[in-house]
């Protein structure tokens, strides 16, 4: 069980009076506003999977693991995620485009992205993938999965004083 103070940033939104975004709706923003991407996606980026509906290109995001830093007193204000930033496209090279895009504007990123402050960002993994086709189809959907270190800022939990950060 979680402590509550961890469950505004699990990706699910911002803590209650909070002007960040959580982790994930702040890689979800920078990647709609990201101009490479745009022209290859459009504002087709969701989180977890895309609807049965959705168009492709597109990009998908996930947070796959996290941990929360700690010191001797507690909690430290940081947590670090594995953040999994999946193209999915019907042509292999819609989805090596999106690869690249993210990667040369993602990988190595320090700096506040949407209010959130990013201290480190690591390219990890890639693995390509191929999705079997909807009902009454033959396309393919193929996927370009890129996974990230991100070390960022999270509240501390209202018990944590500034005597001992």
């Amino acid at each position: 069980m979680f402590p509550l103070y961890y469950l505004s940033n699990l990706g699910m939104g911002a803590s209650p009076g909070s002007a960040a975004l959580s982790l994930r709706e702040a890689v979800v923003a920078w990647l709609k506003s990201l101009s490479p991407l745009s022209p290859v996606v459009g504002p087709r980026v969701y989180f977890e999977a895309p609807s049965q509906l959705s168009s492709y290109p597109c990009v998908v995001v996930k947070v796959s693991e996290r941990t929360w830093g700690r010191n001797l007193s507690g909690a430290d204000g940081t947590s670090t995620a594995t953040v999994e930033i999946d193209g999915q496209g019907l042509l292999e090279s819609d989805c090596i485009a999106i690869a690249e895009a993210i990667r040369n504007n993602f990988d190595g990123f320090r700096g506040t992205q949407s209010g959130l402050p990013i201290l480190s960002n690591y390219y990890t993994e890639e693995s390509d993938g191929i999705f079997d086709p909807v009902d009454g189809s033959d396309q393919h959907i193929y996927s370009a999965l890129q996974k990230y270190r991100v070390k960022h800022r999270v509240p501390l939990p209202t018990s944590v004083t500034q005597t001992n950060v």
